[in-house]
């Protein structure tokens, strides 16, 4: 006779994931925490505009802009 379905839940969510499922977990964490960095490098105007925007472009990320055309942008318009 067959487990409740409610059995086999319980059973499959204490187990631990597997060692593959769980090594790819960890590489994606990596991945998402170093894109983080870039980003913040990115949006870090002590560097170079240029070179943050042909970064920002390669990576396919939003690019940063001057700090006088972003307060041209936040200005309200007379």
């Amino acid at each position: 006779m067959a487990a409740p379905a409610s059995a086999s839940a319980a059973t499959w969510t204490t187990a631990a994931p597997p060692p593959e499922l769980r090594s790819r977990e960890d590489e994606l964490q990596r991945l998402r925490r170093r894109m983080r960095q870039v980003a913040e490098f990115v949006h870090d105007d002590r560097h170079d505009l240029d070179t943050r925007q042909r970064l920002a472009e390669v990576l396919e990320i939003p690019a940063p802009i001057s700090r006088q055309l972003s307060a041209r942008v936040t200005e309200p318009a007379s």
